[in-house]
């Protein structure tokens, strides 16, 4: 773990200090308060990383939303070409292929000789 401060005996107190040592953070009776309050500052720390990062997730959301709504809102005459870049935009062009690609197989697989057996003309 990062070292984020640094403790010394100050007389009978244990003091926190930064960790250049250039500016008192806090004096406690014991050590062990001392390094509660070192900990409660990583804490503190980590906890801004994972809002920075929800802060992150939740901009690309609003984004991914943004382009959906774009999706909704087209008209008839371009709604193909629209949906396309928000497909491509999202990223979820690339899972609807995979399902394209799956439904061929398992047609292939299972339906087209049916098909064939009973007569029916395929495509």
């Amino acid at each position: 773990m990062e070292v984020t401060a640094t403790l010394r005996k100050c007389g009978s107190k244990w003091c926190l200090y930064t960790k250049d040592g250039s500016r008192l953070l806090g004096k406690h009776e014991t050590k062990e308060k001392a390094l509660a309050q070192e900990r409660a500052i990583k804490a503190r720390q980590a906890a801004g990383a994972v809002i920075a990062m929800l802060d992150s997730i939740a901009t690309e959301l609003e984004q991914r939303r943004s382009s959906l709504a774009r999706l909704v809102d087209a008209t008839s005459e371009d709604v193909l070409e629209q949906r396309e870049q928000v497909l491509e935009e999202t990223g979820f062009a690339d899972i609807m292929k995979r399902d394209e690609d799956v439904a061929q197989d398992v047609y292939d697989t299972h339906y087209e000789p049916i098909d064939k057996y009973q007569g029916y003309k395929t495509y």
